[in-house]
């Protein structure tokens, strides 16, 4: 049996989810956790923008990996289930968390289990924010897959 040709997203759709995706997060976070830790804005928001250029790069490097792990499993990217797309979320915020705790530690002052409490709090707001902002997203923009072309090309003869 012949697998589907699987088409992904390109390096420009890619760089403008990261973009997006980074800004509103940083929108909603940044302040909040000011906020919340009690300290001054720009000491946070600074600490935000650290982690948030990481986070695109791993962003970039993370998903490229994933999208070839679906492929070879026959899965369109932009078409991952529920389950599919809960464990990429995990993934992703896992490899996030072992990458930034120790600058978290640093830049805070604070000890192991006070960023990792930290950190656990911020990331079940990340995950649900990227399985949302993902779903979003992939509606908004999805990759039309070779065989859907002839599916559109045939209903705009018909």
């Amino acid at each position: 049996m012949e697998q589907k040709k699987i088409v992904v997203r390109s390096g420009w759709d890619r760089a403008r989810y990261v973009v997006s995706f980074e800004i509103l997060l940083l929108m909603c976070l940044a302040p909040t956790a000011a906020l919340l830790l009690e300290r001054e804005a720009l000491d946070i928001g600074v600490l935000a923008v650290i982690l948030s250029i990481k986070a695109m790069i791993i962003n970039v490097i993370y998903n490229y990996f994933y999208d070839r792990f679906d492929i070879r499993r026959g899965v369109v990217p932009t078409g991952r289930t529920t389950r599919q797309r809960l464990i990429h979320a995990l993934g992703f915020e896992g490899t996030l968390t072992l990458t930034s705790l120790p600058l978290v530690m640093w830049w805070l002052d604070m000890s192991v289990l006070e960023a990792l409490m930290m950190d656990a709090a911020m990331m079940a707001f990340i995950v649900i924010y990227t399985y949302v902002f993902t779903l979003v997203y992939d509606k908004l923009f999805p990759v039309i897959q070779p065989y859907q072309e002839e599916i559109i090309e045939g209903a705009q003869m018909g």
